[in-house]
């Protein structure tokens, strides 16, 4: 997981680099969906409804849906099939610190994001 600001960045700083590897690949945390599901939970003080689907359930999907939705879905069966790991050799090369799981979801799932929030749907800011 990398947040696209994160992304900017790591991709400024191997602009500045003199020699680029074959691969350069970029990350925030390695994690699976169940770690980021029990820190949601732990954040916002509640629990979340989960649906699990299997690798065949996916891949039916993949078949009979549009373009983007696939996309989505076969990089979710990337994952349940453990073949989206990345190299995060760019993180060791440069100076940039991205985002983790925790301070991420803090920000947008905990208490501070969720008052702004209803503070904006009282004044019905978007």
């Amino acid at each position: 997981m990398v947040t696209t600001q994160d992304m900017g960045k790591l991709v400024a700083a191997a602009v500045g680099l003199e020699r680029w590897p074959e691969e350069l690949g970029m990350g925030a945390c390695v994690t699976c969906y169940n770690e980021v599901i029990r820190e949601a939970e732990r954040i916002m003080g509640r629990k979340v409804e989960v649906t699990y689907k299997s690798r065949e359930e996916l891949e039916g999907q993949c078949a009979e849906t549009e373009e983007f939705r696939k996309f989505y879905l076969q990089a979710m069966l990337s994952v349940a099939k453990e073949e989206a790991h990345v190299e995060m050799n760019l993180n060791r090369m440069v100076n940039v610190e991205p985002v983790g799981l925790t301070e991420f979801l803090e920000k947008w799932w905990g208490e501070e994001a969720v008052r702004l929030g209803r503070e904006k749907a009282e004044k019905g800011e978007k």
